[in-house]
């Protein structure tokens, strides 16, 4: 599978085994001639998650396959609506309530781009995303670096402007520098993002 690298241990139980070198691949045990490769060595570090239970699954930024959105609404139209551990719900005011009023507008472009039914034209999309990003309350504040990625996730499916992507990319790697254990998370999960819309 790979080298092993760390061990990242919290309460005595080992929680995430990060790896170099890894190959992840799957065989299907019912068509031994399936074979696809999950994670290949040049991709980065492996984390391997350890828990005893996954309570919820969605496909997002680090989704591999062309279907981010779809495995997502699948998973929610399976889900009852009434669970036990339900986060509180968000700030009504505020940085973050503004926060997640711009992480909203996002996903609704987001969806409608990748439903094919966007509300506005692609290079005026372009120019409104960049605008919220760089209109937002801190845009280069690494508190703001989810939206900062979703920015760029959007701009890089509109295929927009290097005038457009530079600027975030630029905000991204600063937060990657600032920070070494959210910054290796955010490098991988662009390497990956990157890595997939070269297809």
């Amino acid at each position: 599978m790979g080298n092993l690298k760390n061990i990242l241990t919290f309460e005595q139980k080992n929680l995430i085994f990060t790896f170099t070198q890894a190959t992840l691949s799957f065989t299907n045990p019912l068509d031994l001639n399936y074979h696809e490769i999950l994670f290949k060595p040049e991709w980065g570090e492996f984390d391997l998650l350890m828990g005893t239970k996954v309570t919820s699954v969605f496909g997002g930024n680090l989704s591999s396959d062309g279907n981010i959105n779809q495995s997502a609404k699948t998973h929610a139209q399976q889900q009852p609506h009434q669970q036990q551990n339900q986060p509180p719900p968000p700030p009504t005011t505020g940085f973050l309530s503004e926060l997640n009023s711009l992480h909203l507008q996002i996903k609704q472009w987001r969806d409608e781009l990748l439903n094919d039914t966007p509300s506005i034209h692609s290079k005026s999309l372009v120019t409104q995303t960049f605008n919220l990003w760089s209109q937002s309350p801190h845009p280069k504040d690494k508190k703001q670096w989810l939206l900062t990625f979703e920015v760029y996730e959007l701009l890089l499916m509109l295929k927009a402007s290097d005038q457009y992507l530079e600027p975030i990319r630029d905000t991204i790697n600063q937060i990657i520098k600032s920070d070494n254990a959210l910054g290796n998370y955010i490098k991988k999960a662009l390497l990956l993002l990157e890595a997939n819309n070269d297809k």
